[in-house]
């Protein structure tokens, strides 16, 4: 599926008008078989990411491997291309005219046809656009079919491999059957009840459709493609737990807002968006928190003599006849997302649970004193109030994709707090006599010592949350206002990514893997704190792992444990540093090293001449673009001759936060921003204005922007020579390397990202 459906900024810069693309003998299209089969033997033009293009006779469309192969006019051979190499075939065999009957209704092609022809806009992954008009479209798998029209009014056809394109647009809607990234036509989903008052006038007017399977109403709604719902029922027969709902969410064929609407279409009840629902007081009282997370539904509000909850699953009706025997109450369901359920259980539950732990506390005052004894201490944080308002902060944070937990004493109050995409959010205000018994109950849970409140302290505690591990280190430090903690959360599931989910260019993302599948030489990612490189490297040791060689990292501290690899940490405090477990481990036979960080001349110096004797070293530099880790190593004292045939390639990288996709709104950009960025004043940014799917913040996500500094030969020869950092990536520039600032700005054009991001991550 399509990674992004956002509508494209206007004007689109058209690739080559479609008229100048044909001129080979007619031959007809097929009819018949799967909506994407094509003749072989077909004429064709396949227009590929290089700038190629192959003009021929279509042998070969294999949907299995993903690959065409044409016989090139005028060539003895034929040519095999991967669907990741094209950006387009076009089969020249005219239909009837625009003005004519619509030339598709007798083909029995599952094809959208329009009245009239449409405008349709197309932005590919390496930044460049198309656009024209065409009298209908298929949406598969594999990619995208079109039916553009010329400019003399003839009809053709046009398939674009879904691995090209960043994003679509076909008349005036989205392209709803693509919901991978949630978005669907509005159209297609039921309005969304997000009040008390309007859920009271829905409850009894909704009536259900006629009975339909369920897998029948998405396809024909366009949702899903039959494939999709062929996989999802040999899931859903494997896994007798697993409703059809849950196959195709899981498997991406769907968003769980999409899926939830339509059934609550198809069973007559309401849709309701809990996030900024306020449910009544009253009903909270009714249904335990742990009940209703077990069962995953949400009390809202009496409705005459019935309690209306929310349910992710309404033809659960075991779970209804249980909350009817334990509140004594008829029961009337309306239908949301668990994701919204777990999110309202956590925070409408929040008041109470501060409240029951907070009388526990005033009962006990005198034990939360700095000179309680320890003993005491431990028995009261193992209350089991206070141990479920600890746990829900937890599990809340790696629900939310939380990268740190902050606890923040004030003078009468403590604030929570969440990094989430990289800014701090608030997230709940406890009393301050809450904050003793907090922190001593994270201090029990990382084995640090709870008697210590004068002295910074450092432990680490792991937490199983569905069915990945998360490693969380924890910090305490004293301050006048109280003990400060904060918690790293190392989330395995969304922190291991393999080298294909981080976002580079399909050039770039060869030369990488080119770079990894080297046996000898050192690849560095730079950048700042907090920029990603972790993640970077961890996706690399993934590539590598490939090869069945012999890894072993050296990290401070070890952030993900991956099975296969050993992994050392270091211990500065015992003399166990960087440098000293090099020198063991090259001991021990290794192919590849991962090292943590280089920070000093003695680890430099040992990590270029493992580079030299045979190691793929992996490692890190805290500098701000890829030429000035040359300058740094320099810095470091390693000689400029060895630098040279050593390094293999440099990235620099950043994390940018990605638009929201449900409040995207025209950005206002300062004068002064767009002449830094060289930004034309006619050209159009978007930005989130922020709404309750992004927290009010306007960002939702985070992706890398980046610049790859390979060492080509001119390039080493440049190092060799002692040359300066600017005429090192001027170079780098000149061979292909796209500047990160380019990079950034590229995403910005694509509405993946607002100008505002660009600017504050821009290198000068």
């Amino acid at each position: 599926m399509l990674k992004h459906l956002t509508k494209l900024s206007a004007p689109v810069e058209a690739i080559q008008p479609m008229s100048e693309m044909l001129d080979l003998p007619a031959a007809p299209l097929v009819t018949t078989g799967a909506a994407s089969e094509v003749s072989r033997h077909a004429p064709v033009v396949a227009h590929l990411l290089d700038g190629r293009e192959l003009r021929g006779l279509l042998e070969q469309f294999d949907r299995e491997s993903a690959t065409i192969r044409v016989a090139v006019a005028g060539a003895a051979g034929q040519e095999s291309v991967p669907f990741s190499a094209l950006r387009y075939l076009v089969f020249p065999s005219p239909l009837p005219p625009a003005d004519a009957p619509h030339p598709l209704v007798a083909t029995g092609l599952p094809v959208k046809m329009p009245e009239e022809a449409q405008a349709f806009s197309i932005s590919f992954a390496d930044g460049k656009h198309f656009s024209g008009r065409t009298r209908g479209s298929m949406v598969e798998d594999d990619g995208l079919h079109l039916f553009p029209v010329l400019a003399h009014g003839d009809v053709v056809r046009m398939f674009v491999p879904r691995c090209a394109v960043v994003d679509y647009r076909i008349g005036a809607n989205l392209a709803e059957a693509l919901v991978r990234a949630g978005a669907v036509d509005p159209l297609k989903l039921e309005k969304a009840v997000r009040s008390q008052e309007a859920l009271r006038d829905m409850l009894g007017q909704t009536r259900p459709q006629p009975a339909a399977r369920l897998g029948q109403m998405l396809l024909h709604a366009g949702l899903i493609t039959q494939r999709q719902l062929e996989q999802a029922l040999r899931d859903q027969a494997s896994q007798r737990a697993k409703n059809l709902g849950d196959a195709l969410v899981q498997m991406g064929a769907i968003s769980s807002e999409a899926y939830h609407s339509i059934l609550a279409r198809n069973l007559g009840l309401p849709f309701v968006k809990l996030q900024g629902f306020k449910p009544e007081a009253q009903v909270l009282d009714l249904v335990d928190p742990d009940f209703a997370r077990r069962h995953r539904m949400m009390p809202l509000m009496m409705h005459d003599d019935r309690l209306v909850v929310a349910m992710e699953d309404p033809t659960n009706y075991e779970s209804i006849n249980l909350l009817r025997f334990t509140t004594g109450r008829n029961i009337e369901v309306a239908v949301a997302t668990g994701e919204d359920i777990e999110q309202g259980i956590s925070n409408l539950y929040a008041s109470q649970r501060t409240e029951a732990v907070l009388d526990e506390i005033q009962i006990q005052a005198v034990q939360t004193e700095e000179m309680a004894p320890a003993l005491n201490t431990e028995r009261f944080v193992n209350e089991k109030p206070l141990v479920r308002l600890v746990n829900e902060l937890l599990l809340e944070a790696i629900r939310r994709r939380a990268s740190d937990i902050h606890i923040r004493p004030a003078e009468d109050h403590v604030d929570v707090l969440f990094r989430i995409d990289g800014a701090l959010t608030d997230i709940r205000r406890l009393p301050k006599a809450m904050l003793p018994a907090v922190i001593s109950r994270l201090k029990i849970l990382a084995d640090m010592d709870i008697a210590e409140k004068r002295m910074p302290q450092d432990g680490q505690m792991r937490a199983i949350f569905e069915g990945n591990v998360v490693d969380m280190r924890v910090s305490a430090m004293p301050t006048v206002t109280g003990e400060s903690m904060v918690i790293r959360v190392l989330n395995t599931k969304t922190g291991l990514k393999p080298i294909s989910e981080l976002g580079f260019s399909q050039r770039d993302e060869a030369l990488i893997k080119d770079m990894l599948n080297k046996s000898t030489g050192m690849i560095l990612v730079t950048g700042p704190t907090g920029s990603g490189k972790s993640t970077t490297l961890y996706a690399a040791l993934n590539e590598v792992r490939k090869r069945n060689v012999n890894i072993i990292t050296v990290e401070n501290p070890v952030e993900y444990h991956i099975e296969g690899i050993m992994q050392i940490q270091v211990k500065a405090q015992i003399g166990y540093t960087f440098a000293e477990a090099l020198r063991h481990i090259l001991r021990h036979d290794p192919d590849v090293i991962l090292i943590g960080e280089i920070r000093d001349q003695e680890t430099a110096h040992i990590a270029i001449k493992s580079a030299l004797t045979g190691h793929l070293v992996l490692s890190t530099l805290h500098t701000n673009d890829a030429a000035s880790a040359i300058t740094r190593l320099r810095d470091m004292e390693i000689e400029t001759y060895l630098l040279g045939p050593t390094l293999i390639g440099i990235m620099a990288q950043r994390l940018i936060r990605k638009n929201c996709r449900h409040c995207m709104e025209v950005e206002q950009v300062d004068d002064h921003v767009r002449t830094i960025l060289g930004v034309a004043d006619e050209e159009v940014f978007y930005r989130g204005c922020g709404c309750e799917h992004c927290n009010h913040t306007g960002y939702s996500g985070r992706m890398a922007v980046y610049e790859l500094l390979a060492a080509t030969p001119t390039i080493q020869k440049l190092i060799a020579d002692g040359a300066s950092t600017e005429v090192i990536h001027a170079q780098a520039v000149k061979e292909g390397m796209v500047p990160l600032t380019e990079n950034a700005l590229s995403l910005a054009r694509q509405r993946s990202t607002s100008l505002a991001e660009v600017y504050r991550v821009r290198l000068e």
